[in-house]
Formats: structure tokens, C-alpha cells, sequence
């Protein structure tokens, strides 16, 4: 059954939500958690990313870093750390650009930085100095003077926005779509009011219909059973049959024209090689006239001999 954390929205197949299912009820790898604000959570291994919304149609979601719940009523987020999503499942959509995030830089800084300056009030615990999104023409410079840097994907929408990036809380409250990839399709299964579920054990795609779990849907049995075991014993058995039955009709065959070959030899064993001298070859052609070599075969010619086989 669908679950979800005391805030968000239902949380259904391929993702499940530890502890809340069973990990029957959703794919390998997206596996979610409740956060302690009460919100579905990705885990990573450097910051958790909350997941807002699920467009499960159009296989994508929104997240944004977990440390925006941390700081709510303040102007500067607590330190954060790279956003790292597991790459299989997830994937950045064409509009998601990248935040730098620049701290512990040193003085003199050149001036063209100074637009890109975060301005926390006297709340910069993490020493952050600068916030400049990709492809700025002073993120190197950035980079050169400031010995640490955190990279965060964003979406920034027009001109407006990255000039006043600054402003860089904003922009990572509002979070990024991800699109997410699944080999399984659960629409075919849900349109029957099944639920969708894989097995670990098989690593295969079910459909948990009132009769028990199918292959696809919950549709009659004919159209969802596909090539059942029996089938494949059956046909097995068929052919089987058939190749022992031609096998034996070819030994059959063979053995008849090995039983020809030894009655030929033995009513021929007599037959052997003579040896003729010329003169008597000379009465037997009849002297080479136009009929030479009716009724024998010439094999070979020794001296004054000719080997014939008659």
C-alpha cells in the first residue's frame, strides 16, 4: 500500500520508504527514509536530499538539500557539503546548472568578485564568502583565491536570477527536477487498481492481483501467462521425440546399405587381380579394333604385362 512520512505525499512503487514497506513494494535503489522533519528523503553519502514531489507519469522529482530545513529563519544555511545522488537511478534534467559554493578565501580578493559576495549578517558560521554558478566568466578566479569549494545543482531561471545569486538560499529552497529510470513499468499493473511490486529473489517485476502476483497486469490469464513451464516440458518432450524418431529411421537406412555392401562382397569374393601378357591382351581387343576396352578396364602398364580387371 501506498505510505508516506507525516509531511509530503504518498509514496508509492518504483520508490518505497524503509521501515514504513516492505522492500517488495518498490525497485532496487530507491529505496526513501523519513527525515526528522517528517519529509521522504534520498539518502547519499554527503548530504540527504528531501524529495518534494514525484511526477510518477512522467518518471521525475523534485529534491532539494536537506540542510534548507535547518535554517529556516536565518540567512545562511549551516555548512554543506556536495550533493552526490546515485547516477543509475537518477539523472539531472537539461535545466539544472551547478552552484558553487566558495569559503575560505583569501585577501586581497580581486574586485570582479565581489558581485558574487554572500551577504549572512554576521551569521557566516562556515565561512562562506562566495556563491557563483557555473559558467560565470569569474568562477576560475573564484576558484584560484578560495581554498574550499562545494558544488550544489540548481535551477536558475532567467538573467534576473543569476545576478542576484547572492540570494543563493533561495535558489536552493526551490530545489531540482531529476528524472529517474526504471525498467518496470507500473502503469499497465495499476490500471486494473493492482499494485505494482518486484521480487528480490528473481529480480523481476510483479503485479500483486487478488489471485496472487503476475507477470505484468491482472488481466485474464491467457494474455499475462506467457510461455508457462509446462509449455516449455511440453515442447521439450515433442522435440525430443522427433529427433529420436528421425535418428533411428537414418540408422535404419544405414544399416539396410551396410547389409547390401557385405552381400556384394560376399557373392564377388572371388573377384581378383590377373595378369595378362600383351599377345593374349592383343586376342582379346581383337587386335585394338574400334570396340578396345568394351567389358575391361586398363589399370596399369608393366613392361610386357598388362594388369586388367574384367
Amino acid at each position: 500500500m501506498p505510505r508516506n512520512c507525516s509531511n509530503g505525499r504518498n509514496i508509492k512503487f518504483p520508490f518505497h520508504i524503509e521501515v514504513l514497506q516492505e522492500s517488495y513494494c518498490g525497485y532496487p535503489g530507491f529505496h526513501l527514509k523519513c527525515g526528522k522533519h517528517g519529509y521522504p528523503m534520498i539518502n547519499s553519502t554527503e548530504n540527504d536530499s528531501i524529495v518534494e514531489n514525484i511526477s510518477y507519469p512522467g518518471r521525475s522529482l523534485r529534491v532539494y538539500n536537506a540542510a534548507v530545513l535547518s535554517n529556516l529563519n536565518g540567512r545562511c544555511l549551516p555548512p554543506i557539503r556536495n550533493t552526490t545522488l546515485p547516477i543509475r537511478e537518477f539523472q539531472n534534467v537539461n535545466t539544472v546548472t551547478s552552484l558553487y559554493l566558495l569559503s575560505n578565501c583569501i585577501e586581497p580578493l580581486p574586485k570582479d568578485l565581489s558581485r558574487y559576495k554572500v551577504d549572512c549578517q554576521g551569521e557566516n558560521r562556515d565561512n562562506l564568502d562566495f556563491a557563483i554558478l557555473d559558467k560565470e566568466e569569474n568562477l576560475q578566479k573564484g576558484l584560484e583565491n578560495c581554498e574550499k569549494h562545494v558544488v550544489e545543482p540548481v535551477e536558475v531561471h532567467g538573467d534576473k536570477e543569476r545576478n542576484a545569486v547572492g540570494e543563493y538560499e533561495e535558489i536552493l529552497r526551490r530545489g531540482f527536477e531529476l528524472n529517474y529510470w526504471s525498467s518496470s513499468d507500473c502503469s499497465i499493473c495499476e490500471s486494473d487498481g493492482s499494485r505494482c511490486g518486484f521480487n528480490t529473489t528473481t529480480s523481476k517485476f510483479r503485479c500483486f492481483c487478488p489471485d496472487g502476483p503476475r507477470f505484468q497486469s491482472c488481466g485474464p490469464r491467457r494474455a499475462d501467462a506467457g510461455v508457462s513451464p509446462v509449455s516449455i516440458v511440453l515442447f521439450s518432450i515433442i522435440l525430443f521425440a522427433f529427433n529420436k524418431r528421425k535418428h533411428m529411421r537414418n540408422l535404419k537406412g544405414q544399416t539396410q546399405n551396410d547389409k547390401d555392401i557385405e552381400l556384394f562382397l560376399k557373392n564377388n569374393e572371388n573377384l581378383e587381380t590377373r595378369r595378362y601378357n600383351y599377345s593374349d591382351f592383343k586376342k582379346m581387343t581383337n587386335s585394338f579394333n574400334d570396340n578396345l576396352g568394351d567389358g575391361a578396364l586398363l589399370v596399369c602398364i608393366e613392361e610386357s604385362y598388362l594388369t586388367i580387371v574384367l
